[in-house]
């Protein structure tokens, strides 16, 4: 194949992963997202059950999950942005989930970490369906509860740049 038959590929290549892109620069977040530290956040205010808010975050297309928080910086970040941003959202979803209901929290992005600021003391199994995590706004944001993952609310979601 000749050198510009090689070149023509190159530019097509290009050219479609570009729209695959839709947009988005490389180190950038989307428009409307909050960047902090290498990572994107997106707020969502259709509220949606968990487990859709989840899918969303996929269809998205930047790798993106239900926003895991793993430390009080990050997750007063976040808190600050909702409040600044979306003032009548009172409750958004996140990634931590109970999917057994039996007190095995998970972050759907697989993240490790100790940090869960509960409003109360650790959530506990509750008969009934699989339990999720939202932030809500009586706490400010800063502070974390579950519920029914059938709920529908506002969510938050994450990407890495």
């Amino acid at each position: 194949m000749r050198p510009v038959s090689y070149f023509r590929r190159y530019l097509f290549g290009l050219l479609v992963s570009g729209f695959f892109l839709q947009g988005t620069e490389a180190g950038k977040c989307p428009a409307q997202w909050m960047q902090s530290q290498g990572k994107c956040y997106g707020i969502f205010t259709k509220e949606l059950a968990w487990p859709e808010a989840e899918v969303e975050c996929h269809r998205l297309g930047l790798g993106g999950h239900l926003a895991s928080f793993l430390s009080a910086p990050e997750n007063a970040a976040v808190a600050k942005y909702i409040i600044a941003n979306h003032p009548g959202v009172r409750g958004v979803w996140i990634g931590l989930h109970d999917a057994q209901n039996a007190s095995r929290w998970r972050w759907t992005d697989s993240s490790t970490s100790n940090f869960k600021p509960w409003i109360s003391e650790k959530p506990s199994a509750k008969p009934g369906g699989k339990l999720c995590v939202f932030m809500p706004v009586k706490a400010g944001f800063m502070k974390w509860e579950e519920e029914d993952c059938e709920a529908k609310m506002p969510y938050a979601c994450k990407s890495v740049l």
